[in-house]
């Protein structure tokens, strides 16, 4: 009889969730009432600029995914000025949109896709085409920069300059 109570017990009040802190997920059982309860009775710390879904306060239900994101203080670096930045992303690519930057994805260095970390710095560089004339244009003597196996560069050659 007692086991018959506690196992109508758990199917009562016992609930299955899925619980995501920072893009990992793992589903667990829990008697807690509430989002925040379980993140208390889990341990898992919540500062004031961390992302919790949904709310705290809200109930908890069988099959309910809650999700943290913990904020990462990172840095972005664009044409040589530096700029700190909280964000709750995972990856450089979602730093890159929540500032507006998202123009910059291919020239971030890390790239887009590269995890993100508290303390990175994000380093975006514009790679624009530059086309250098060999045997003519403007003169002078300033040295020719040259692809490495050749003595010179090919007449009409395209070369990648990066700005930063």
């Amino acid at each position: 009889m007692a086991v018959l109570t506690g196992t109508g017990l758990y199917l009562t009040l016992g609930k299955r969730v899925t619980l995501e802190v920072d893009g990992r997920a793992e589903r667990v059982g829990t008697f807690s009432l509430s989002v925040g309860q379980l993140l208390d009775r889990r341990g898992i710390p919540v500062g004031p600029r961390d992302v919790v879904s949904p709310a705290r306060g809200t109930g908890l239900v069988d099959g309910l995914t809650v999700q943290v994101r913990h904020a990462k203080l990172v840095t972005v670096v664009l044409a040589g000025r530096s700029k700190s930045v909280w964000s709750t992303g995972l990856t450089v690519g979602d730093v890159l949109r929540e500032t507006g930057l998202a123009g910059y994805g291919r020239d971030a260095r890390p790239g887009p896709t590269a995890p993100l970390r508290g303390g990175d710095v994000i380093t975006l560089c514009r790679s624009v085409p530059v086309r250098l004339v060999v045997g003519g244009g403007l003169g002078g003597s300033s040295p020719t920069p040259r692809p490495s196996g050749r003595s010179s560069p090919a007449r009409g050659s395209s070369w990648t300059a990066t700005t930063g």
